[in-house]
């Protein structure tokens, strides 16, 4: 196979013998893969507006990053567990604070977001 590309990309150029390349390494496998991927995503964009719902802890997480961004008030703490002298941190506050600066404080940039983490798992 390697010296096939080699002659591709002798006579037609780099980006067409890449193209063939990438077409020639699709097996029953990468198709599935790509196929859940395509799934996954199908299934957690699919009317997201209209089902997601919000918890008291996720407002609180929306409310602290909004402070972060707004007051620039930086949570060194997340929100108690379920011992109330233990609190989680609060590495998810400052991701939703960047994706809601960009998002110019979209509340479904959240849900974005752990989308892109959920299709990471997924893969």
């Amino acid at each position: 196979m390697p010296k096939a590309g080699f002659i591709f990309r002798k006579y037609f150029g780099i980006p067409q013998a890449l193209i063939v390349d990438l077409f020639a390494r699709i097996n029953k496998f990468s198709v599935l893969i790509i196929f859940t991927l395509l799934l996954s995503l199908v299934l957690r964009i699919y009317n997201l507006s209209q089902n997601m719902t919000f918890i008291g802890d996720q407002g609180w997480f929306y409310l602290s990053a909004r402070d972060l961004l707004i007051s620039h008030q930086i949570p060194l703490v997340g929100i108690t567990s379920s011992h109330t002298w233990l609190h989680q941190g609060p590495l998810w506050t400052y991701m939703l604070a960047m994706v809601l600066f960009i998002s110019k404080f979209n509340p479904v940039s959240g849900a974005y977001l752990t989308i892109l983490f959920g299709l990471a798992t997924v893969f």
